[in-house]
């Protein structure tokens, strides 16, 4: 709230800042959830956990060194990685049933539609909870 007392052109600075924030987070959210989905689909868990450890490396500096409220930030990107670790296993796992029971699915179309559900899905809710966060903390700040 000092920002709005201090005057019209520091709150639009501030609202600069905060729009620049928004953009870059949500295309770093996309870039990582390519990323982890293309490594689970190729190289397994083990993999996507190290580049999770990453990534939420990564998020915690960044965080620490801009300031400001970025738990929420910090929490939502966590939970929101966990969430496409689950979504992925469960996805190829039920790949790996499907290819069981029928052997007349083509399993490489099988793939890519899981694949593409679980971006649009993942992206989707992973953009909507990083800015309800971002908002949160400027709401809170």
């Amino acid at each position: 709230m000092a920002c709005v007392s201090a005057g019209p052109k520091t709150y639009a600075q501030t609202e600069e800042v905060v729009v620049v924030v928004v953009v870059v987070v949500v295309v770093v959210v996309v870039v990582v959830v390519v990323v982890v989905v293309v490594a689970a689909v190729i190289v397994r868990v083990v993999v996507v956990v190290a580049v999770i450890v990453r990534v939420v490396v990564v998020v915690v500096v960044v965080v620490v060194r801009v300031g400001g409220g970025g738990v929420v930030v910090v929490v939502v990107v966590v939970v929101f990685l966990v969430v496409v670790v689950v979504v992925v296993v469960t996805g190829d796992t039920y790949t790996k049933e499907k290819r069981k029971a029928s052997f007349k699915v083509s399993t490489s179309q099988g793939n890519v539609v899981v694949v593409v559900v679980v971006v649009v899905v993942v992206v989707t809710i992973g953009a909507a909870a990083v800015v309800a966060a971002l908002v949160v903390n400027i709401v809170v700040e």
